[in-house]
């Protein structure tokens, strides 16, 4: 069993668990109860002082590698050279969004996507990618921590 402030924190059989706080920047106290094996009650003050500097960052890598068996209508040659012109094909795709404070005054955020492209252009034409499409691959209702 554990408990944090007063609330028990459910676990799995192996006695993980998780928990997070989302809190503003100051002080806070936190008291961690767990109870032993050995049915001993072990308690720890816990002091934290959350800041006004903070830097998020989350980043994907993406990579798919196929290989080519066409039988039958070879009309799909004359569409998508690039993946069945040959015998293997491989696609990347590389994104980050970045977020921070600075010096606990200056905001910065930065993002780039290559789009999903021939791993060997994966960075042509870069300054021409569209800025805004990783925000359609982020769901805005769930929390990237």
């Amino acid at each position: 069993m554990v408990e944090i402030n007063g609330v028990e924190i459910p676990s799995v059989n192996d006695g993980r668990f998780a928990l997070e706080y989302i809190l503003p920047q100051g002080e806070h106290e936190f008291v961690v109860e767990v109870l032993g094996r050995d049915d001993i009650l072990y308690t720890e003050n816990l002091s934290i002082n959350i800041d006004d500097s903070y830097f998020f960052m989350v980043g994907l890598a993406d990579l798919t590698v196929g290989e080519n068996k066409i039988s039958g209508s070879m009309e799909a040659i004359t569409v998508d050279q690039h993946h069945y012109g040959g015998d293997i094909f491989v696609d990347g795709r590389l994104a980050f969004y970045l977020k921070g404070k600075v010096k606990g005054k200056y905001l910065v955020t930065a993002q780039m996507d290559t789009g999903t492209e021939n791993i060997s252009n994966l960075f042509d034409n870069f300054h021409r990618k569209d800025p805004q499409s990783i925000f359609r691959r982020l769901d805005p209702d769930q929390y990237y921590p």
